[in-house]
């Protein structure tokens, strides 16, 4: 992110806010020291690394706009349980459907619907093959 960012922008991400009628839970954000650097001109780029955990739509760019940062880039690492980090570019795991049991225990769940099952090989926004692999 562009700007300055002060311990009372980090206690307002950690605790939560309200931005035009809609709430935004608090989330974890923490200063990334080894990714910091000066860009020409003097201007600071700063990494934060934020975990939150409602995932509306444009959050955190909406978050940080509300504190005066500009978020300059933008890298999912996780999506829930899984670290995103592990699977090659191009690439996709199939997900099994986990027990309602170990869900119920993260809090609200609504219904799964079972989804038809899906080809082994789909195409993707750019017009590439994505291969299916199983995860074990």
């Amino acid at each position: 992110m562009h700007g300055k960012i002060t311990p009372g922008k980090l206690q307002a991400l950690r605790s939560g806010m309200q931005i035009e009628g809609t709430f935004y839970k608090g989330m974890r954000a923490n200063i990334e020291t080894n990714k910091g650097s000066r860009a020409k001109g003097g201007a600071t780029n700063t990494w934060l690394r934020i975990t939150c955990v409602e995932g509306k739509n444009r959050q955190i760019r909406r978050t940080l706009d509300h504190l005066g940062l500009k978020v300059t880039r933008l890298i999912r690492t996780s999506f829930g349980d899984y670290d995103l980090n592990t699977i090659p570019p191009g690439m996709a795991i199939e997900v099994p459907i986990k027990s309602l049991e170990s869900q119920r225990k993260r809090g609200a769940i609504e219904a799964i619907r079972k989804s038809p099952e899906k080809p082994k090989r789909r195409m993707n926004e750019q017009g590439t093959s994505v291969q299916w692999v199983r995860h074990q």
